[in-house]
């Protein structure tokens, strides 16, 4: 009987088995230069048909950097009392729906009652903050 003798040398594996090789990895880098490009001329076209951007309505045509920077400030603040007045909207509808459920399930109103007044009350106070927080702006 004959015996099979094997190779017993194996072949060595890569580190990365997504490993490419010298012409994949220049491929690559000439692939994203070439994506880059494109998408900076694409969207400098896109730039040039644009309008042009209106001036803060605090203020002047013709006013320096600071000024136009608190023109925008002011402008960015009362949004930042609108989105506030939205939060405290939603957590006061979420709590007083919550409340609703409970007083059904329970049959006890008052707690109920006592949190959409509560919640009517502290949107009011929000929105009049938010409004007087504008005027001194």
């Amino acid at each position: 009987m004959s015996e099979i003798v094997m190779n017993t040398e194996t072949i060595p594996k890569p580190k990365n088995s997504r490993s490419k090789g010298a012409v994949g990895k220049v491929l690559g880098k000439v692939a994203c230069l070439m994506m880059t490009a494109y998408a900076f001329f694409f969207t400098s076209m896109a730039m040039a048909v644009l309008p042009t951007q209106e001036a803060p309505s605090g203020g002047s045509t013709n006013m320096g950097l600071m000024a136009t920077i608190q023109a925008y400030a002011k402008e960015y603040g009362a949004l930042i009392g609108l989105i506030l007045c939205t939060v405290a909207f939603l957590l006061v509808a979420s709590s007083s729906i919550a409340t609703f459920r409970e007083a059904q399930k329970k049959e006890e109103w008052g707690k109920f009652a006592i949190t959409v007044v509560t919640g009517i009350i502290l949107i009011v106070a929000v929105i009049w903050l938010a409004t007087k927080a504008a005027a001194i702006l």
